[in-house]
């Protein structure tokens, strides 16, 4: 897994949550490191592998409206690799620092 100094950044599958809670972009799958992604490229072959391959079930797990807002993101990951958060929103903390490090050409 990539690391810099402080954080491992790897990319996961988001979702526009579609539930009566409407919690936003969050994960789509379990926050595990088996479900991230060394790059950007590699998360987007998934979702289009996924929206080939797995209409159907990707229209159960996530609503018809849901699949449509299929995308990959950064998240900074624990050393194991598993997701620090599960929500994707411009205002929370984590992807303040996400951008941060970003800028910092993924290394603080």
């Amino acid at each position: 897994m990539t690391s810099d100094h402080k954080h491992n950044l790897r990319w996961v599958v988001t979702v526009i949550d579609q539930s009566p809670m409407q919690m936003g972009r969050m994960l789509a799958h379990a926050a595990q490191g088996r479900n991230t992604f060394e790059t950007e490229a590699e998360c987007q072959r998934w979702i289009d592998a996924a929206k080939r391959n797995s209409p159907s079930q990707l229209r159960q797990v996530h609503g018809p409206a849901g699949v449509g807002t299929l995308e990959p993101r950064k998240v900074l990951c624990h050393e194991t690799g598993d997701p620090r958060g599960i929500y994707f929103d411009d205002d929370q903390p984590i992807d303040r620092l996400v951008r941060a490090v970003m800028r910092q050409g993924d290394t603080l």
